[in-house]
């Protein structure tokens, strides 16, 4: 439940077909599920996905930044 907003920031962020699909398929499964508990069975394969995403997109930008950070620490930054 943690990584479901991020993986939902995620999609929004670069949107085509299949990501806006995952995401109005979460926002809803989540929302019937809220209106009936024995629905919660079809929240969990979206609330999976756009963790998924969400668990991707903080990997890919923390190594990001990490790379940069060590590519400047070891002589690979700006030369001055």
């Amino acid at each position: 439940m943690l990584f479901t907003p991020i993986g939902i920031y995620a999609v929004f962020r670069r949107p085509n077909n299949a990501k806006i699909f995952i995401a109005l398929y979460g926002m809803l499964s989540v929302y019937f599920s809220s209106v009936m508990i024995r629905l919660l069975l079809a929240a969990a394969p979206a609330t999976c996905i756009l963790s998924g995403i969400g668990v991707s997109y903080v990997v890919q930008e923390a190594s990001k930044s990490f790379r940069s950070t060590v590519y400047e620490y070891f002589g690979g930054g700006p030369k001055k």
